[in-house]
């Protein structure tokens, strides 16, 4: 992955200054950064400093659920990696497929209780249109699905039914 957003400021809890995503590469690179913090850097780095497959590079991220498949977010608003993100910005973050298989993977294990994870309501999916924890705010929109014309409300519907 390559950092897109150089000059970003990263705030990082456990240390005193706040690094540009520059200044994180390079202590990345150069093993500067000891493996405890190293994980929590991983996890900001792909959404704060833009990170985006390098052209000579195949992606590595693929869409996924943090708190693990067949659970959904009831938290959204919890305060995660020392309050610089929330579960409903990390779980967007997951479903729009910008955390790396290493995140996806841990996202579970660490974040379950935190984020409220819960199992899916029988009978409705993980797949809210507008993500975890966001209201659809423009119901009678029309769209166009695989050749349906429906509207924002009931898209919305079918993804709860776990229809889409």
């Amino acid at each position: 992955l390559e950092v897109t957003l150089l000059d970003t400021q990263v705030a990082v809890p456990g240390r005193e200054d706040t690094p540009t995503c520059a200044q994180l590469q390079t202590e990345g690179l150069a093993g500067q950064i000891d493996p405890s913090t190293c994980m929590l850097v991983t996890t900001l780095a792909p959404i704060q400093c833009g990170c985006a497959p390098s052209p000579t590079q195949p992606p590595v991220s693929l869409a996924c659920n943090i708190c693990g498949d067949g659970f959904v977010v009831t938290n959204p608003e919890a305060r995660i990696f020392g309050g610089v993100l929330t579960c409903g910005e990390y779980q967007d973050a997951g479903s729009a497929g910008e955390l790396l298989d290493a995140q996806c993977t841990s996202a579970p294990l660490t974040l379950f209780e935190i984020c409220g994870c819960e199992a899916a309501p029988a009978g409705r999916s993980s797949c809210p249109v507008c993500g975890q924890g966001r209201e659809v705010s423009l119901p009678d929109a029309r769209v166009v699905i695989t050749g349906e014309d429906i509207t924002c409300a009931e898209l919305e519907q079918q993804g709860l039914d776990g229809e889409i």
